[in-house]
This record gives C-alpha cells, structure tokens and sequence, in this order.
C-alpha cells in the first residue's frame, strides 16, 4: 500500500510539474492549453485519491492491529488537513467561472496555505 501511494503521489507531482512547464507554451498555443489542464485536473485527482486511501489506510489499520489510538488520534487531523487542501484544489480545477469565491485570494489562504502550513 505504501508503495502504491508513493507512487501515486509522485505520479501526481510530476503531472503537476509537466503541466507548469507546458504554461509558457500554453500562452502560444492553444493545444497546449488543453494538455496542461488535463495534466492539472489529473494531478488533482491522483492527490486527492492518495489523501483518501491514506485515511481509509490508516482508519483500517488501527482497527485491523488495535494500534493506541494516541497514534491513530495524531494522523487523523493530518490526513484531513491535506484532504481539505485537495478539495479545495479539485474545486478550483473543476470551475469555470473566474469569478467564483473558490477562486478569491481569501480561499487560497484560508483553505490551502492555512491548511499546508
């Protein structure tokens, strides 16, 4: 399970890697726009199916080994502090209107740098 997390989280940073350095060229040329994001949505989507994995993973083993739930209790908040950030990234993906409250400078702060802080 590890390993397939780590490599669906590497997956998802070099989707998000290849899809910033495809926007210099999306400027030019509108096919490259698409590709961009669709590398974006599928980086969001691969961090946020990693998020939920992690969370079913660790619920799962604290049940399954009868862990401390001191432990369990610490990566619970962790693990939806990070879904909370890729929420809020899928929602910004998905919408096409540039002037939704998702996109608004207050939502950036509140639900991704308060959240990855």
């Amino acid at each position: 399970m590890r390993r397939v997390l780590k490599i669906a989280l590497l997956a998802a940073i070099g989707t998000a890697v290849a899809g910033a350095s495809n926007i210099s060229s999306a400027l030019d040329d509108p096919s490259d726009l698409d590709t961009v994001k669709t590398l974006r949505k599928i980086s969001s989507i691969l961090a946020f199916a990693v998020s939920v994995v992690a969370l079913f993973a660790i619920v799962s083993t604290h049940f399954s080994f009868g862990l401390d739930a001191r432990r369990t209790a610490y990566l619970i908040p962790l693990i939806l502090a990070l879904m909370v950030v890729s929420i809020y990234r899928l929602a910004q993906t998905y919408s096409t209107d540039p002037d939704a409250a998702i996109r608004s400078a207050a939502a950036f702060w509140i639900l991704q740098m308060v959240f990855e802080l």
